[in-house]
């Protein structure tokens, strides 16, 4: 894969999108300088980008201004676009909410399904449409919604899935409170779901649960998502999965995508793996794609990937997710046979959801959008001939 050298955005930069970004805080050079105990020619050249040595010292009110962490002057960044849009992640937790949102602990009985909810939700998780009275939804205990979000989404009931967050974070319960995290999680994958398409909220709460609650430790699949939240981005149009055409794509947002997959990859278990080396096989190939390198290059890097994911992957043949992966890295590989081979053994034993053939088509025709693929295109043509068969 070849790398895009580009030159790191400088402190005085950095100072100009902090001006921009909290000009109710700054409200002009001669009344911030006094404010950090800093001239007022200092800082009126900083706020128009003319490089001048920004001190510890000076940094350091400034991020009390601003009510920032220093590690907003540390981190380093590519391009000011990027920045701006990081920026709110370096903030300082002030409000007392939040913070008791963050930090509250449940004392005493944990929460617990009462009366026969938990036989309901089994019900439920086996109805094609969850229907739900929300009427007596009161009358249900909190852990019953909060169980009840996963099941909608899963079935892809959204607008439910959004009445019940709702329904809980209005609530200003301490459950809500200590489930804040999770809550917040569900709504960034609501956000980030094909019907929705809010690549940016959805990015906001995951960049916000990563860099202040560390909730990535506890659940990496939160990499993950804000690592497909930033591929959609780029390589996606205001419409249904539309691509963009070569020229359009934003390399940071597809480098920051292979940073948070290889991020998760070494997080998971072996068996958790499969999602995130898939994804990246395919920003590989298509990265590959852009400089006109030959096969056996993309082959390299994609081959080496397969093999360290193969090490000690249990490989679940009845699982859809798990064979489309092989049969994608090896359709990559250039061994389409053995691709439709792992497909049609699935299919002889199970029955696949439309939408998780759309999804795995989709994945399949962007990479032959971008990098035309004469391999790929054959495994995209026997899945669609498959589908039509069901």
């Amino acid at each position: 894969m070849s790398e895009y050298k580009v030159q790191k955005i400088t402190d005085t930069q950095k100072f100009a999108v902090m001006t921009e970004k909290y000009n109710n805080l700054y409200k002009g050079y001669l009344e911030f300088s006094n404010k950090i105990g800093v001239s007022k020619s200092s800082v009126n050249e900083w706020e128009r980008r003319i490089e001048r040595k920004i001190g510890h010292k000076s940094k350091t009110q400034i991020c009390k201004v601003f009510n920032l962490n220093y590690k907003v002057w540390t981190d380093e960044f590519f391009d000011e676009k990027t920045f701006r849009e990081t920026l709110y992640t370096y903030k300082e937790i002030t409000d007392d909410i939040l913070k008791t949102r963050l930090d509250t602990k449940m004392v005493g009985k944990k929460a617990i399904l009462v009366g026969n909810e938990e036989d309901e939700l089994e019900e439920l998780k086996n109805q094609s449409s969850i229907k739900i009275d929300y009427n007596k939804l009161h009358a249900k205990s909190q852990l019953f919604s909060f169980e009840l979000i996963p099941l909608l989404i899963e079935n892809n009931q959204i607008e439910d899935s959004f009445k019940i967050i709702d329904f809980l974070q209005n609530s200003n319960s301490t459950f809500a409170l200590y489930y804040y995290n999770q809550i917040e999680y569900y709504k960034a994958i609501i956000y980030s779901h094909s019907k929705v398409r809010k690549w940016d909220e959805a990015i906001e709460i995951l960049r916000f649960l990563y860099s202040v609650s560390n909730y990535h430790l506890q659940k990496p699949e939160l990499i993950t998502l804000m690592a497909s939240n930033y591929k959609r981005k780029a390589l996606t149009i205001d419409a249904d999965y539309d691509w963009c055409n070569k020229e359009n794509i934003d390399l940071d947002l597809i480098s920051n995508a292979i940073v948070l997959y290889n991020e998760a990859y070494k997080y998971k278990t072996y068996d958790q793996k499969y999602y995130d080396a898939i994804n990246l096989a395919y920003l590989y190939k298509l990265l590959d794609s852009f400089d006109g390198n030959t096969e056996i290059k993309n082959n390299y890097s994609i081959k080496n990937l397969y093999n360290d994911l193969t090490l000690k992957w249990k490989y679940n043949r009845n699982d859809w997710w798990e064979t489309s992966t092989k049969a994608e890295f090896l359709t990559l590989l250039g061994n389409t046979k053995e691709a439709i081979f792992e497909i049609e053994h699935y299919l002889e034993q199970n029955k696949v959801k439309k939408f998780d053939i759309e999804t795995t088509l989709r994945q399949v025709s962007m990479c032959i959008h971008f990098c035309n693929d004469y391999y790929v295109q054959q495994f995209h043509t026997f899945l669609k001939e498959s589908w039509k068969d069901m």
